[in-house]
C-alpha cells in the first residue's frame, strides 16, 4: 500500500485504499488528506505570545530605564546618607569616637534585646 499518510491499508480492496490514516491526516474516499491543525496552531501561537510578550516588554522597559539620564544625583546621595544614619546600631560603650558603630546582627532576638531603646 503506497498511500501517503496511510497508517493501515484496506485489505479488501485491490487498489491502494487506506483504512486508517496517520495523525494529521483525514480519511476521505479511501485516501489520506493532510489537514492543517488550525486549533493547535492557534493555541501554540497564543502560548508563544503569552510567554514572549511579557519578556519582550520587560526587556524594553529595563533598557529604557537604563538609557535614561540620572537626575537628582545630589538628592540621591543625601537620601542614602540619611538611610545609613537611621539604621539601628549597637549602643556606644564609651569607645573611641572615630570608630564606626556596628549594626545589630540579623539574628538578634528583638523580643529579648532592646535594640531600639
Amino acid at each position: 500500500c503506497a498511500v501517503q499518510g496511510g497508517h493501515r491499508c484496506n485489505r479488501a480492496s485491490h487498489a491502494d485504499v487506506c483504512a486508517e490514516c496517520l495523525r494529521g491526516f483525514a480519511l476521505e474516499n479511501g485516501a489520506c488528506v493532510y489537514q492543517v491543525p488550525v486549533v493547535g496552531s492557534l493555541l501554540k501561537g497564543s502560548l508563544y505570545f503569552v510567554i514572549l510578550f511579557p519578556i519582550i516588554y520587560f526587556v524594553a522597559w529595563y533598557a529604557s530605564l537604563a538609557a535614561r539620564p540620572k537626575v537628582n544625583v545630589e538628592e540621591e546621595r543625601k537620601a542614602l546618607q540619611f538611610r545609613t544614619q537611621t539604621k539601628l546600631c549597637k549602643p556606644d560603650l564609651g569607645e573611641e569616637r572615630g570608630e564606626e558603630r556596628q549594626l545589630w546582627p540579623l539574628k538578634t532576638n528583638t523580643l529579648a534585646v532592646p535594640v531600639a531603646g
